[in-house]
């Protein structure tokens, strides 16, 4: 039977890491499950003999690089040409001595090596920019004393005119704004014909004609557009200043935004820009554990709904709970049965084995410690609240896929149906992560 064991691990190890070293019980219970999916069981042995035919061509490297980048696949034959290319480059390299000795590797530091001084380059202009920013300031109030006193009495006295007549009207006011945000049609005011900017940055330019915007072009040295390419008009501005500039995609995550560019955004019309969102920190009342796992469908079920990972991670969470708060109670929401019943057998050994725990896991207490799915959420109320939520299932190759979930802790709250709400303060929300990157 260990022979058996020792030779099917491999193929469930994302679901079992070590099988040999499961449980009886376990085991007889992942056996029987695994029996039964026959569709999947046949599927295993069509996806071995294919890894096997990638190693055998010195593909097995590649395959795993496109599935860990989650590449699609209408673009893999683009990702198989470059790959030709790049080990015909190799080879080349290699076989040509005039290049003194500059082999593959060494080649692929020095772009390392140059993209690390460029960014350095690029993250030392910051406080030179601001030395600069406050130099010309310095200069210009030196240089119109009497505009400033005429604009410091203004604000004492509460008459100042129009931002935009202040602009125009007093240029002491450009050198210390050097940033202004506004409507095209009042361009020509700010910047009349012959005046030139460093840069113009149009941001949802796409319903204006070309031709309005051309002479707002014309006023900088260098031009950002920013807007969406795949919801712009296919004879719009975007798309045609997308044909004769750089497009550079930008992919959008989670960032932190100082509070004070925030409320600018919101006063002046841009707090469409922004989605708030809670951020976590280490005095946070919500936390986030972000689990990486992959699986296969449970037979019958149409995606992945538990890994050992993610019940591993859990598991982590309520045991770290009971040991520094075991005087709050606490609450498991899984957005799943079958993963609540998974973390509730994982629990099972885990009261087992901590004799010292036994307190926290009493079910006599006046709000025991329980692990529920979406049909038992509503109505319970708990101090803190781990929520397993899903942020993102991708297929990869070869029939599995790779999930990414936070698992989060926060205060007191009461878990309806629905995203389930936990705070210590009742104006915090627990909401739905959107990632990018990690928090």
């Amino acid at each position: 039977m260990r022979d058996d064991l020792d030779a099917i691990a491999p193929v469930f190890a994302a679901e079992e890491p070590d099988l040999v070293g499961t449980h009886l019980q376990r085991l007889t219970t992942l056996i029987e499950r695994w029996a039964g999916d026959t569709s999947a069981a046949r599927e295993v042995p069509a996806r071995l003999q294919m890894r096997e035919r990638l190693a055998a061509h010195g593909l097995d490297k590649l395959a795993q690089d496109l599935a860990d980048r989650e590449v699609e696949d209408a673009a893999i034959d683009t990702e198989l040409d470059l790959a030709w290319w790049a080990s015909l480059l190799r080879a080349m390299l290699a076989s040509q001595p005039a290049l003194g000795g500059v082999d593959p590797a060494s080649l692929e530091d020095l772009v390392r090596e140059g993209c690390e001084l460029d960014e350095a380059q690029v993250a030392s202009l910051i406080p030179q920019v601001i030395t600069g920013v406050r130099r010309i300031r310095t200069n210009a109030l030196a240089a119109r004393p009497s505009q400033y006193e005429e604009l410091h009495d203004l604000l004492v006295d509460g008459t100042a005119p129009s931002d935009l007549d202040l602009v125009t009207s007093y240029p002491l006011v450009r050198h210390l704004l050097p940033v202004l945000m506004t409507v095209p049609a009042i361009v020509p005011a700010l910047a009349p014909t012959g005046r030139t900017v460093d840069v113009v940055v149009l941001d949802g330019a796409d319903g204006l004609p070309l031709a309005e915007l051309a002479p707002i072009i014309a006023r900088g040295h260098q031009l950002v557009v920013i807007d969406d390419l795949t919801g712009a008009s296919e004879s719009g501005a975007t798309r045609e200043l997308a044909g004769v500039l750089p497009v550079v995609r930008v992919e959008p995550g989670p960032r932190r935004l100082n509070d004070q560019v925030a409320l600018l955004l919101a006063r002046y019309g841009y707090e469409h820009a922004g989605i708030p969102v809670p951020w976590t920190a280490a005095n946070a009342p919500v936390s986030a554990r972000w689990v990486e796992a992959t699986g296969m469908p449970a037979p019958g079920a149409h995606a992945i709904e538990s890994t050992a990972a993610e019940v591993r991670a859990v598991v982590d969470a309520v045991i770290e709970h009971a040991v520094e708060a075991p005087e709050r109670s606490l609450a498991v929401v899984a957005l799943s049965e079958r993963h609540a019943q998974r973390i509730r057998e994982a629990l099972e050994s885990v009261k087992a084995d901590e004799p010292g725990l036994a307190s926290f896991f009493d079910p006599a207490t006046p709000e025991p410690f329980v692990v529920v799915g979406p049909d038992q959420v509503a109505g319970l109320t708990r101090e803190s609240l781990i929520p397993v939520r899903r942020v993102r299932e991708d297929p990869a190759r070869a029939g599995h896929s790779r999930l990414r979930r936070p698992v989060e802790r926060g205060g007191r709250g009461r878990a309806r149906r629905g995203p389930a709400r936990c705070a210590r303060r009742p104006d915090a929300r627990l909401r739905p992560a959107q990632r990018g990157d990690r928090p």
